[in-house]
């Protein structure tokens, strides 16, 4: 039996903390039993993140990753011979990585020391590398179940285990924001939607505004809340365009990247996540659920995995503007079914979406890893 901590090395693929999958990382990272596991996290460049990791006691290094190109061996070569130094230096056990470049640089790193790489998938998109990727790691964490279908390959078999993402339920609970957010007016709304997600196509907001644009003669009055980064200014055009042919304009608030983004669901009845693709686990559904909201969303990703159909929320086809607005409907004409719903919501994250199982189950396959489940690799060079 292992003594001494475990020391792993984590590589973030963003510096800022905007996206679910920095957020993870920082809930996992700050919770991991600091007796048993010493981490220390690389990324891409100083920011938010890392200002957060370093104010709860965890050491952060700043390095940026070159892309892997053609004609560009003598940087992409210096970047592994970097990250092998950090290794050694660090004496680390273990690696823990998110995206495709991290993993290539780090993969290839760790397997000079013969030190296991846990590559954790938080995207239900394939990339052209990730036969190769697969070869440099021990284990692959999915945030879904639904993400096995991209790694249905030899290369991947046998190294796949499913963790869904945790939430914090003190921060995310029912009546914990005791008034909305500054700026966050029901603008004489009875029912207040909120869709937090970049404003970008793949997200489909245009859809969600055409579903509220359906309802606008509804029984009751209705007005959403679009929280998040705009990524891309066009898009949000067609979506405030979508909005005046509709005849909802005065209902629609683009409120661009929020931080509180608790403060933003609490202010809600109900969450909407109309995502047409790209959705690995999404965080703000069981963030929602937690706060005891009922939700509907599309079909993408693992979300099946989160909602229970009928009993938590609601689950439409992508791209289905009529779907939606039909099951927005549903719950907007009731606060008896959105109020049950919402309590059977929180009462789900809480059995299942917890950042303590999360992390429990995260520490349970790094020993399992340590302890020569390396799906491959031998022991570490020079112990």
């Amino acid at each position: 039996m292992r003594s001494e901590p475990i020391r792993v090395l984590y590589f973030s693929s963003f510096a800022n903390f905007r996206y679910g999958g920095q957020r993870s990382l920082y809930h996992l990272v700050c919770n991991l039993g600091r007796t048993a596991f010493i981490p220390h996290v690389i990324v891409p460049a100083e920011g938010e993140l890392a200002e957060r990791l370093r104010a709860r006691g965890v050491a952060v290094s700043p390095l940026d990753l070159p892309k892997a190109e053609p004609g560009r061996a003598l940087v992409c070569g210096r970047a592994v011979r970097r990250i092998h130094s950090i290794l050694r230096e660090g004496d680390f056990d273990l690696v823990h990585t998110d995206g495709p470049r991290n993993t290539l640089y780090a993969g290839l790193a760790a397997s000079l020391e013969g030190i296991p790489l846990v590559w954790h998938i938080r995207s239900s998109d394939r990339d052209r590398y990730d036969r190769l990727l697969c070869r440099l790691c021990s284990r692959l964490i999915l945030v879904a179940d639904a993400l096995r279908e991209r790694f249905d390959f030899a290369a991947a078999r046998g190294k796949c285990l499913t963790i869904h993402n945790g939430v914090d339920l003190e921060e995310f609970r029912p009546h914990g924001v005791p008034s909305p957010p500054a700026g966050l007016e029901r603008r004489g709304a009875e029912v207040v939607l909120a869709c937090a997600a970049r404003v970008e196509p793949q997200k489909g907001q245009d859809r969600l505004v055409e579903a509220l644009g359906r309802l606008g003669k509804g029984r009751r009055t209705l007005g959403l809340l679009l929280c998040g980064e705009i990524a891309d200014e066009g898009y949000r055009w067609r979506c405030e365009e979508t909005a005046r042919r509709h005849g909802v304009a005065d209902r629609v608030q683009f409120l661009g990247h929020r931080p509180d983004i608790a403060g933003v669901l609490s202010a809600a009845d109900l969450v909407v996540l109309p995502s047409l693709s790209g959705e690995a686990f999404p965080r703000v559904v069981i963030e929602a659920m937690a706060l005891g909201k009922p939700v509907v969303a599309t079909d993408v990703g693992g979300t099946r995995e989160a909602i229970d159909e009928g009993v938590t929320g609601y689950i439409v086809p992508p791209g289905d503007s009529g779907a939606l607005a039909e099951r927005i409907e549903r719950l907007a004409a009731s606060d008896a079914l959105r109020a049950s719903m919402g309590k059977t919501a929180r009462h789900r994250a809480e059995k299942f979406f917890s950042i303590e199982a999360n992390v429990r189950t995260t520490e349970k396959l790094y020993r399992e890893m340590m302890n020569g489940d390396r799906a491959g690799y031998g022991h570490r060079k020079g112990r």
